[in-house]
């Protein structure tokens, strides 16, 4: 074989591995995705974070998917807002009303989804022994694909007694956290403001789309006790 010849069979042979190399590198990433996928519809399943009758039926999207009430949230919002408490590491509020953790008594949940900015959640959470305990929580990154990567700041501390007596006094007044249940509403550009409560065999839920009242009151209660600069909220 001439130099020449032998030069191509080197050439076509590197081609083949190259070859065999990008499809066993594409086999594995379809594999991990799959993978991924997989994970994910089993954590949906065995950690779901609203009951199913506030989830709309996929085969008919006018009604729950279980019982006989209308569905508040729907597929998109079941895996928008799962995934942004999923990512940031918090628990579902729903499970934990049945039963509950051992250590709990109640709990409340403030959530801002915002258009532009990154998500926070506002954890308040009622202990055994009477200690109330409050857990904040920044997503990392500045954009919608990064706002389920995890979490970019988290604060965990214990409520002073004035603190307290102004969020009996906010939660008494406004009723965000113990309204009727609403369905999230949507708009082009805005924000969500989540509320939910816990307790042993009750999950309540309401959100409202960039509100003006009394919910806005209690949202921007609950965001002024993690001490950050917000602005703007909207």
């Amino acid at each position: 074989m001439t130099m020449r010849g032998m030069r191509n069979s080197a050439d076509l042979k590197a081609g083949l591995g190259l070859q065999a190399y990008g499809f066993v590198a594409a086999t594995l990433a379809l594999t991990v995705l799959g993978t991924t996928v997989i994970v994910r519809q089993l954590d949906k399943l065995t950690n779901p974070f609203f009951p199913p009758t506030m989830l709309e039926d996929d085969a008919d999207r006018s009604k729950a998917r279980v019982g006989s009430g209308r569905p508040l949230i729907d597929a998109f919002e079941e895996d928008s807002y799962a995934g942004v408490w999923r990512g940031m590491r918090e628990p579902s509020l729903y499970q934990w009303s049945n039963p509950p953790p051992t250590d709990l008594v109640k709990a409340i949940r403030f959530t801002w989804v915002p258009s532009f900015h990154r998500p926070i959640v506002v954890r308040i959470d009622w202990l055994v022994g009477g200690a109330v305990r409050l857990t904040t929580v920044r997503a990392e990154g500045t954009g919608w694909g990064d706002r389920n990567k995890g979490d970019g700041r988290r604060v965990v501390r214990m409520l002073s007694p004035s603190e307290r007596i102004a969020l009996a006094e906010v939660m008494t007044s406004t009723q965000a956290f113990s309204g009727p249940d609403e369905g999230l509403l949507v708009g082009p550009d805005g924000s969500n403001w989540i509320f939910e409560a816990t307790a042993p065999r009750i999950y309540h839920y309401e959100a409202e789309w960039s509100p003006q009242g009394q919910r806005r009151e209690a949202g921007l209660f609950m965001l002024g006790l993690t001490g950050w600069n917000l602005e703007p909220i909207y």
